[in-house]
């Protein structure tokens, strides 16, 4: 075998190895709810009722590239029923006195258990799926959790339900 051919060899098992390794992350499966709670892609016009602390980042001179990639920041607070930790993979955010959403990560975060304040990124007042995320302030300010899946629950009760099934109550 020539050099040549190791060489391809080894790059193409590498690229394999990688690609096994970040091919996807498991989410549990006490995150599948689909036969529990319609699952949707994003939250439309995401507003949130009283005095919402959005913070829109802005610079006189941006290239294109960072006109792209800017993001809207809402800094929520668990005292103001804003949002409630469920366990350490998911939350629950309330965008309306009676609208709520189950906003599962793609991977756990130990700081949500003991924080007060979540900072959501989104685009133009939309969060998403697969793209938008939570951080911690005050804890890991580097840390971003990507928001895997979006839950739309049905009322006060339904939200219960849930945050004490997937609690394990």
């Amino acid at each position: 075998m020539t050099s040549f051919s190791r060489i391809i060899k080894v790059l193409a098992l590498t690229l394999l190895a990688s690609g096994c390794a970040t091919g996807g992350l498991k989410i549990p499966e006490k995150y599948e709810l689909d036969n529990q709670l319609e699952r949707v892609t994003k939250i439309q016009d995401f507003r949130l009722t009283g005095r919402a602390a959005f913070t829109f980042f802005t610079e006189t001179f941006e290239d294109p590239l960072s006109v792209i990639n800017r993001r809207d920041t809402a800094l929520l607070n668990k005292t103001s029923n804003h949002w409630t930790e469920v366990d350490q993979q998911s939350l629950i955010l309330r965008t309306s006195p009676s609208q709520y959403y189950l906003l599962v990560l793609q991977i756990p975060a130990y700081e949500i258990m003991f924080s007060e304040n979540i900072s959501i990124y989104c685009m133009s007042n939309v969060l998403k799926a697969g793209s938008d995320y939570v951080e911690f302030p005050g804890y890991n300010n580097s840390t971003r959790y990507t928001i895997e899946r979006i839950y739309k629950i049905n009322g006060l009760e339904q939200m219960h339900a849930i945050r004490n099934q997937l609690k394990g109550e």
